[in-house]
């Protein structure tokens, strides 16, 4: 018998009632996917809205508020049919919303406000967290943390050198890596450190007396930074990030490394108030807390962690802010997609192309397999435009997608190729190709097209394109700075270095040396920089761009006295560093080609940390042309594969290593989203063959695609198993991939069905 409550009219013009679910009963149901069913957006907007309350208007940025009405109605009821749950209202009519929550008003503007129950939305963020881990885990489960070019056991390292050692030494350990804003803090903990060692490591000691509050301890070492200081230094080294590091580095069992962009992303995405600077530190660690505990319970998670991490300083809260910095991308696309205001930016990106994005952009390289219709063609065109930094469209609208597509493959973006037995090496890097004219033949070296997207990458590179960052350390360090800018040379290596600009540390140039000289180049021609301007620090930031961003690094860098000259704030005078940019490479069909073949001895290259920019670089020479031949890092290939298809052979080892490989499935749910029920019962039954009659390939190997039962109709479905899955199926049995009978040709769905 259902629990019958009565809901109740309060004197500030409320209704509230209490249905006595528990945050963990609530937990339970969100986790169910026949209640939940699509609500969970609907529901997170509630959730990050301030409070926790908003209008189906508040929540809706498009189109009728009614379908936020008809997603919590339909919840709503489903938790009470589950439950036992009668509420009735003031005209003793049922009513459904005061279920999910736990207060509504009517307003002037004649909409209702409700505020989501407090039990349920400690729940949304329970659930939250786990979703947030699966995801991790889907996408890094596999990933070293010492992965090239994504390098993050250097964080265990540290806290592990720093194990037992004075602040002194704790702050030369850290102020070169990447946990602090290295290019202002690096100075000033520098010239400290030799000027007035003493007082600087007292006021580190600070930090450590626990007895004091953290916000307390936090102001009194700002304050202490800035006597410390005094004029010298515009910025004082005395922030939230810079105290975090050396906490953790003291106890990383209690601290871990702080940094406010994912502080803030982290709030947001869990639906939490930011606190004003001085107090986001000590709200990160609280906020942490749950997410600890959830991680504790994961024995794969902290297997992951504690094999890879083997011999080093352990460290749950160390844990915990690498996933979060890892997943920053995801939780900011989620919060931004569940975001109320109308005018915000759509980044609807799918979880799985998401997901395949993460993988890509470590390994570079990724192969797409699946039968067909599992949406091969589909997910490459979306990946490629994510990976080339598209984020203001819809990915799910496929016609917009492909339009895109379109446009980044005109700009040479985006390369396509489609991989057969007879492709070559001379096809697809270079080679030598006849040419007529005046009747006269020639040969000439022609580039393919693998040569001619790593070339457009070279003249582009991205950020990660072989920079000096902050977090290498320079041995030897000198007082003069003509020495500083003959070591600086030293190092540049043949394909140049990237330095930031000094307009915006987001942007950033190249530098090469020809000869003894110094060339920069940023959108534009090579610039020959004067190195007068160089040595003096006397510059123009009205007209001068490179010269002053070459000189700071070389000071920060190079010098053990980095502080002179100090390069001024820019202005919109100054010259606009083209962004970085990615390109991609489309290999379609890429199991029909002989791999190792057409890649030749560039297979090498393929590997992150052997591309330009990467850990360890290597460059060939062309056979034909005779140049020196590098692949960039920022060139990422995705190919696609059949997996249904045995005429050709299997890749070698060799090959296979340097490839991730992403196994696409064909998805009922997403036929019962866009087609009849005809057709799931259709999909159900070819699925129900192939596992009667499959022999020695994997079932997601063979099951036809979902995009096969996509139909408007039940006409339009009979002429797709007619012409399309039918002829597929017998196509399996005549190569022996399924050992059945062939199904007679002028079977219907419903023969089928019946069968």
């Amino acid at each position: 018998m259902a629990a019958t409550i009565n809901l109740m009219s309060r004197e500030d013009g409320y209704s509230s009632c209490d249905v006595g679910i528990s945050k963990e009963q609530w937990f339970e149901l969100l986790q169910d996917s026949v209640i939940i069913g699509k609500t969970m957006d609907t529901l997170l907007k509630f959730f990050r809205s301030s409070e926790h309350k908003s209008t189906c208007k508040g929540v809706t940025e498009e189109g009728s508020p009614q379908s936020a009405n008809a997603m919590i109605t339909a919840f709503a009821k489903r938790v009470g049919k589950k439950l036992n749950i009668n509420v009735i209202g003031s005209d003793g009519k049922q009513t459904f919303w005061p279920i999910p929550m736990k207060e509504g008003r009517l307003l002037s503007d004649g909409h209702y406000e409700w505020t989501l129950r407090d039990e349920l939305a400690e729940a949304i963020k329970d659930w939250l967290i786990h979703d947030l881990l699966k995801r991790y885990k889907e996408a890094y489960l596999s990933v070293p943390l010492d992965h090239n070019g994504a390098d993050e056991l250097y964080k265990w390292q540290l806290i592990t050198e720093c194990e037992g050692k004075s602040e002194l030494d704790i702050i030369q350990k850290f102020k070169t890596k990447n946990i602090v804003d290295v290019p202002r803090v690096n100075q000033v903990l520098t010239y400290l450190s030799k000027e007035k060692p003493q007082q600087l490591a007292d006021n580190f000691a600070s930090l450590k007396n626990e007895d004091v509050p953290l916000s307390v301890r936090l102001s009194d070492f700002k304050n202490g930074m800035a006597d410390l200081c005094g004029d010298k230094f515009n910025v004082k080294a005395n922030d939230e990030r810079t105290a975090a590091a050396f906490l953790t580095c003291w106890n990383p069992e209690k601290y871990t490394f702080y940094k406010d962009e994912l502080y803030q992303n982290y709030s947001n995405y869990i639906g939490d108030q930011t606190k004003k600077t001085g107090l986001k530190y000590s709200h990160y660690l609280k906020l942490l807390e749950p997410f600890v505990q959830t991680i504790q319970q994961d024995v794969e998670l902290m297997d992951k962690f504690l094999t890879e991490t083997n011999g080093l300083v352990q460290s749950d809260l160390l844990i915990a802010q690498n996933i979060l910095w890892q997943m920053k991308d995801i939780m900011n696309m989620e919060t931004s997609k569940s975001q109320n205001d109308s005018k915000s930016e759509p980044n609807m990106i799918p979880e799985e192309i998401q997901k395949y994005t993460n993988i890509l952009r470590l390994k570079k390289n990724i192969i797409l397999q699946g039968a067909p219709g599992t949406g091969k063609t589909y997910n490459t065109a979306a990946l490629a435009l994510t990976i080339c930094g598209v984020t203001d469209m819809d990915m799910n609208d496929h016609e917009a997608v492909m339009e895109r597509y379109d446009e980044l493959q005109k700009e040479g973006r985006i390369g396509f190729v489609t991989f057969h037995q007879s492709m070559d090496y001379e096809d697809f890097v270079e080679g030598i190709k006849p040419k007529t004219e005046n009747g006269i033949v020639s040969y000439e070296v022609e580039d393919g097209v693998f040569k001619k997207i790593c070339e457009e990458g070279q003249k582009h590179p991205n950020n990660n394109s072989h920079i000096y960052s902050s977090t290498n350390e320079v041995n030897d360090k000198y007082d003069d700075i003509d020495r500083a800018i003959d070591s600086f040379k030293k190092d540049i290596p043949k394909e140049g270095i990237s330095i930031p600009s000094v307009r915006s540390d987001s942007k950033y140039f190249l530098v090469f040396k020809n000869g003894d000289d110094l060339f920069a180049k940023g959108d534009g021609n090579p610039y020959k920089l004067r190195m007068k301007f160089i040595r003096t620090g006397d510059y123009d930031l009205n007209h001068q761009s490179y010269e002053p961003a070459v000189g700071q690094y070389i000071r920060e860098h190079y010098m053990d006295n980095p502080s002179s000259p100090h390069v001024e704030e820019a202005t919109e005078k100054n010259e606009v560093i083209r962004d970085n940019q990615n390109y991609v490479l489309i290999i379609d069909e890429i199991n029909r080609g002989n791999v190792s073949k057409i890649f030749g001895e560039l297979i090498t290259l393929l590997e992150a940390d052997k591309r330009i920019g990467g850990d360890h670089p290597i460059r060939v020479t062309l056979p034909y042309s005779k140049e020196s031949f590098g692949v960039p890092s920022n060139l990422y290939i995705i190919g696609t594969m059949n997996t249904t298809d045995r005429s050709v052979g299997n890749f070698d080892y060799a090959v296979r290593r340097r490839f991730a490989f992403a196994t696409l499935k064909a998805d009922k749910e997403l036929v019962r989203q866009n087609s009849l029920q005809l057709a799931v019962e259709l999909f159900e039954a070819v699925e129900l063959f192939i596992k009667k009659h499959q022999i020695d390939m994997d079932f997601e190997d063979l099951m036809v695609g979902h995009s096969y039962f996509f139909a408007k109709d039940e006409n339009e479905l009979e002429l797709k198993w007619q012409y399309e899955i039918l002829p597929l199926l017998n196509e399996y049995i005549k190569d022996g991939i399924i050992n059945a009978k062939a199904i007679n040709s002028d079977k219907t769905v419903a023969d089928f069905l019946l069968a």
